[in-house]
């Protein structure tokens, strides 16, 4: 089991609190605790409506749980810290990752220099599911996490993106 924040039987920590600066600290508390029970139970997605009611969220003991709106802030400090993405646009369903997204973006650099494949194009599917990435941070990520590391490779020109059909046709191509 994931270690609970030390506040986790105070009532006020399942309401987002009014004074910025304790909703500041409580957010990194409800931050720190959803890694580190997705990282506990593999849980690398998360339905602001259906996961209400998971243990990450709710204290049965006190009979509380933390509302949508707190469930989404809390995702979006995650996705600020560059540990998480939303979905879609609706911002229903998060996916969250163990690595940030600057460490996933390095280790698919580095995949590239170790394997030969600068100035080699891939599509997106191929990188997720290449039986030469079986031991990087990376493999079998879903599409959306990649893409998020791709983008900050493509920010430091590591990579050229080329727009495909569908996600998984997205190319990339990894440059020196």
């Amino acid at each position: 089991m994931a270690a609970r924040p030390e506040l986790w039987d105070f009532p006020p920590f399942f309401c987002l609190q009014p004074t910025v600066a304790t909703r500041r600290k409580q957010i990194a508390m409800w931050t720190e605790y959803v890694k580190s029970f997705s990282q506990h139970h593999s849980k690398t997605c998360i339905n602001i409506f259906s996961d209400q009611d998971l243990e990450m969220f709710s204290n049965s003991k006190i009979n509380r749980k933390l509302d949508k709106a707190g469930i989404r802030e809390v995702l979006n400090s995650l996705c600020a810290q560059g540990f998480a993405c939303w979905e879609n646009e609706t911002q229903n369903i998060c996916l969250i990752t163990l690595f940030p997204f600057s460490y996933i973006a390095s280790d698919l650099y580095k995949w590239a220099l170790e394997n030969n494949h600068i100035n080699s194009i891939f599509t997106l599917f191929e990188l997720q599911t290449s039986s030469e990435a079986k031991t990087y941070a990376f493999f079998g990520l879903h599409m959306r996490i990649l893409i998020e590391a791709l983008k900050l490779l493509q920010t430091a020109q590591k990579v050229i993106l080329i727009p495909g059909t569908t996600d998984d046709s997205l190319g990339i191509k990894f440059v020196s």
